[in-house]
C-alpha cells in the first residue's frame, strides 16, 4: 500500500477569539482513509477547531491545509468553506422534506428545473442498499429515528464529493447497538480514502474505532496515541479519576419505592422494574426503543397502554397521563442547562422554583429564602447571587439543576442520559451531585443508552433490549458484563 496523502493538517494554530486564547500552537492531521478519534477532556476550543476546520476563519497564527493545498493562513483568511461534513446532534437535514429530497435536491451544484422523483427515489434505494440499512427514500426526514438521521447524513456528506466527515459525539444521541453499527459503516467508508475525525468525550470509544487519537485539552493536543498505545491505562495521567469510593455511601433499603409492573410502553413491548429507597438504578436502553417513552411517562406527559406503576403503595395505570411529580418523581431532562432552567431568573429563583408546589404556601418568606441560600452557598459558591444565568458556565448549569432537585427532596429522581453532555469535568461533578442526592435518601433512576462512567455511582444495571430486561447486574457484578 502506498503512502497515504493528506486530508487535513493544522500547523502550529493558535485562535483567539475576544482577547481569549481558545486554540494555542495546535498541530495535526489527518490522512486519507483514516479515523483519527480526538478526546476531548475539557471543552474549552472544541467550538473553535470544529469551526476552524469547516470554515477558513481568521487566525491568530499558522496556517489551513486542505487536499494539499494552503487555504488558510495567519496573514489572510477568505472565510470560504472547505469540503467537509459535520454529523452532530442538531444536524443538518430539513425535517419536512422526503429522504430523497435532502440527498439529492437540497445540495450544491443541482441544477434541473424538473425533478423526477422517482429517479431520485431509485438511487436513494441504491445508495442505501450498498450500505445495508434500507430507508423509504420518500419517507419524511421528521420520521426517522436519530441512528437513520445520521446515516442518511453520512449518505449526504458522500453525494456532496467530501473526503472528511467530522463526527461530534454522536454517542451522546445513538444507542450502543447503534454506534456499533454506525462505527462499522465508517470503517467500510474509510476504506475509500474517505477521512474521519471522530471527537468523543470518552477514551474507551475514541480508541475503539481510531486509527489514531489525540488529547485535546484547554485547546492544545497533549498527546496523541498511536494504536498500539491506545490502553485503558495510557491516559491515568492526564485525566482525572471518576471513583466515588472516598464519598459516604448510604446503602439502599429493601424497600421499593417505585415499581414498574409489565407496564406497556405504546407498542415498545411491556417492562418491568423496582427501584428499592436508596438505591441508584441505571438502565441501559441498548437499541433505544423504550428510553424516550418511558421519560414521557414519568413526565406525566403520557399513559400507559397497560400494567401498573407503584409508587410507595399508589397504583397507577391506564392510558390517561398521572401526575408523578405531586407523587414524588422529578425528572432531570437530558440536557438541563438548556431545557430547565429559566435564562431570566436569577440563581435563587431557579433554585426555588419547584418549592411552590410542595410547601404550599405560596410566595417563599424571606426567611426561607435565607436558610436555602445559607445551605447552598458552601456548595456552589458566589454563582448563587447571579441575577441571570447568562454568565453560568456549564458546570454552574448543572449544579443549579440538580440543586434544585436536592433541596425539593423528591422520592425518585430521574436523570436522562445525565453524562451525555459536558467535558471530562463536568461529567466528574455530575456524578458527585447525583451520589450527593443519593446520600440525601432520594433514589435515582439513570436511564441511559451509553453506560460510560455511569456505573460508578451506580449499585445495579438493568440492560434493556428490545424493549425487554435482557439482563440484570448488582454492582459487584458489573464485570462480567464486560464493561
Amino acid at each position: 500500500m502506498g503512502l497515504r496523502k493528506e486530508i487535513l493538517r493544522l500547523s502550529n494554530i493558535t485562535l483567539e477569539e475576544n482577547g481569549e486564547r481558545y486554540l494555542d500552537n495546535l498541530n495535526f492531521y489527518i490522512l486519507q482513509g483514516e479515523i483519527m478519534g480526538l478526546i476531548i477532556s475539557d471543552a474549552k476550543g472544541c467550538t473553535q477547531l470544529r469551526n476552524l476546520i469547516c470554515h477558513n476563519i481568521p487566525i491568530s497564527f499558522g496556517g489551513v491545509y486542505y487536499e494539499g493545498k494552503r487555504v488558510n493562513h495567519y496573514s489572510y483568511s477568505d472565510l470560504s468553506d472547505n469540503r467537509v461534513y459535520v454529523i452532530e446532534e442538531r444536524g443538518r437535514l430539513i425535517d419536512s422534506l422526503s429522504v430523497s429530497d435532502n440527498l439529492f435536491v437540497m445540495r450544491k451544484g443541482f441544477k434541473k428545473y424538473i425533478i423526477n422523483s422517482r429517479v431520485l427515489d431509485n438511487q436513494t434505494e441504491r445508495l442505501m442498499a450498498e450500505i445495508g440499512l434500507p430507508i423509504d427514500p420518500k419517507r419524511r426526514v421528521s420520521s426517522l429515528s436519530a441512528f437513520e438521521r445520521c446515516v442518511t447524513e453520512l449518505l449526504k456528506a458522500i453525494l456532496t464529493g467530501c473526503r472528511l466527515i467530522v463526527l461530534d459525539r454522536i454517542s451522546n444521541f445513538l444507542s450502543q447497538m447503534e454506534l456499533k453499527q454506525f462505527q462499522d459503516m465508517i470503517r467500510e467508508l474509510k476504506s475509500r480514502g474517505i477521512g474521519f475525525l471522530y471527537m468523543g468525550n470518552h477514551h474507551q470509544e475514541v480508541f475503539q474505532i481510531a486509527d489514531r487519537a489525540a488529547l485535546f485539552h484547554q485547546g492544545m493536543i497533549w498527546k496523541v496515541f498511536e494504536k498500539e498505545e491506545m490502553l485503558e491505562t495510557v491516559l491515568d495521567p492526564y485525566t482525572i479519576s471518576f471513583d466515588l469510593s472516598g464519598s459516604r455511601i448510604r446503602e439502599p433499603q429493601e424497600e421499593a419505592v417505585l415499581k414498574l409492573e409489565a407496564v406497556h410502553l405504546y407498542g415498545k413491548g411491556t417492562v418491568s422494574f423496582s427501584l428499592r429507597k436508596g438505591e441508584c438504578l441505571m438502565i441501559l436502553d441498548n437499541d433505544n426503543q423504550t428510553l424516550e417513552p418511558l421519560v414521557q411517562v414519568l413526565s406525566g406527559n403520557r399513559g400507559t397502554d397497560g400494567g401498573k406503576i407503584h409508587i410507595e403503595g399508589k397504583v397507577f395505570e391506564g392510558e390517561a397521563p398521572a401526575d408523578f411529580f405531586k407523587e414524588g418523581v422529578a425528572v432531570i431532562p437530558d440536557d438541563p442547562a438548556e431545557t430547565f432552567l429559566f435564562r431570566d431568573m436569577s440563581y435563587m429563583e431557579n433554585l426555588t422554583f419547584l418549592l411552590d408546589r410542595k410547601v404550599c404556601f405560596g410566595k417563599l418568606k424571606r426567611s426561607y429564602i435565607r436558610s436555602v441560600r445559607n445551605e447552598y452557598f458552601p456548595k456552589v459558591g458566589p454563582c448563587i447571587d447571579a441575577q441571570k444565568l447568562d454568565g453560568l458556565n456549564l458546570q454552574e448549569k448543572y449544579g443549579l439543576a440538580y440543586y434544585r432537585i436536592h433541596l425539593l427532596h423528591p422520592k425518585v429522581a430521574v436523570c436522562v442520559q445525565p453524562l451525555a453532555k459536558g467535558d471530562m469535568y463536568c461529567r466528574r461533578y455530575v456524578l458527585d451531585l447525583i451520589q450527593e442526592l443519593k446520600n440525601s435518601g432520594i433514589s435515582v433512576l439513570i436511564l441511559t443508552s451509553n453506560y460510560a462512567d455511569n456505573m460508578d455511582v451506580s449499585d445495579r444495571m438493568m440492560v434493556l433490549q428490545g424493549g425487554k430486561v435482557a439482563a440484570e447486574y448488582a454492582k459487584e457484578e458489573f464485570y462480567k458484563a464486560g464493561w
